[in-house]
């Protein structure tokens, strides 16, 4: 039983990730496949499809834009900022 549990996840591991991705290069992109995701939110938004919120939604895609071009995003109260480029090996600096 355990080895047949075994060769079920080692295939799904084979397989990469079972969701339909947007291709970067030819690879699949989680991150790319977000940002459009968001673009096609913000965009229904302001044109007052359905029930959305422009402001969230723009929050959401400047978080996933960010997320895609690699960079650091603060939100805070007061401040709205987008960062450097992330460091590959940097820890995560928690103020």
């Amino acid at each position: 039983m355990i080895a047949k549990i075994k060769e079920i996840i080692n295939k799904l591991n084979d397989k990469g990730i079972p969701l339909p991705l947007v291709r970067n290069h030819g690879v699949g992109s989680v991150s790319l496949t977000v940002f459009i995701l968001s673009t096609i939110t913000m965009i229904l938004s302001l044109f007052k499809v359905g029930n959305l919120n422009a402001w969230e939604s723009l929050a959401w895609f400047v978080t996933c834009a960010a997320l895609y071009h690699n960079k650091r995003v603060k939100f805070t109260k007061d401040e709205f900022s987008i960062g450097e480029e992330k460091a590959a090996n940097s820890p995560e600096v928690k103020e």
